[in-house]
């Protein structure tokens, strides 16, 4: 799951649900704040409001059973939890945008942000976690070139490391081309396990955990 789905997912949790950061959050809380009626499949007339809220309260029930895994059931529900649930459904959606304005929409995560500024400032002044980190760049030197000893003579050692170098950079330049086919099959594969994915839905996802365990 990319940074930006993290960081969409902490701050929903934090700033519509947690608002008071006490790290749980009752279930039934949940179910009701979440507003089906802003779901974009909805906006788009894909779905009405009352199946995305039945798909919703379904597959979340579904989940919270699984995440359970046999452990008494509190009726609360923890941020690793809420995350896991939406790391399902992430595998689900392709598009980052659209992943953005879902739960921009269903938690209403603008007017959210807005109240809890306003009630709990000391809180939202806070730096938000998964921050980005530089990257640095590998830098290359190539090699130096030192001119013959002796001007006029021929200077094979000088010629015969060129041979190497050459045959070295030739051999380097295969076996990227042989990496980079080897990613390009593995990129092919990953994209068709997560059409496989979308299809099934996030119900579907859940159905497969249950009857292997995978989650």
């Amino acid at each position: 799951m990319s940074e930006l789905r993290a960081n969409l997912i902490h701050t929903v949790f934090n700033t519509v649900l947690d608002k008071s950061r006490k790290g749980l959050v009752d279930i039934e809380e949940i179910k009701s704040l979440y507003d089906a009626g802003m779901h974009p499949d909805v906006n788009n007339g894909t779905k009405s409001p009352d199946e995305t809220l039945q798909e919703f309260l379904e597959s979340f029930d579904d989940h919270h059973f699984l995440f359970l895994d046999g452990r008494k059931d509190s009726g609360k529900v923890s941020f690793e939890e809420f995350e896991n649930y939406y790391a399902n459904v992430s595998v689900c959606i392709e598009d980052d945008d659209y992943f953005e304005v879902l739960l921009n929409n269903v938690w209403r995560l603008n007017e959210a942000k807005e109240e809890t500024k306003a009630k709990y400032p000391e809180i939202t002044s806070k730096p938000e976690p998964y921050q980005a980190q530089a990257q640095v760049q590998p830098s290359y030197s190539p090699p130096l070139y030192k001119s013959p000893t002796k001007r006029g003579a021929a200077n094979f050692t000088s010629i015969d490391n060129t041979l190497d170098l050459g045959a070295k950079l030739y051999n380097q330049m295969q076996s990227g081309k042989k990496e980079q086919s080897k990613s390009t099959s593995i990129d092919a594969v990953v994209n068709g396990l997560r059409k496989k994915l979308s299809s099934r839905g996030v119900r579907g996802i859940l159905g497969l955990a249950k009857q292997f365990k995978v989650i």
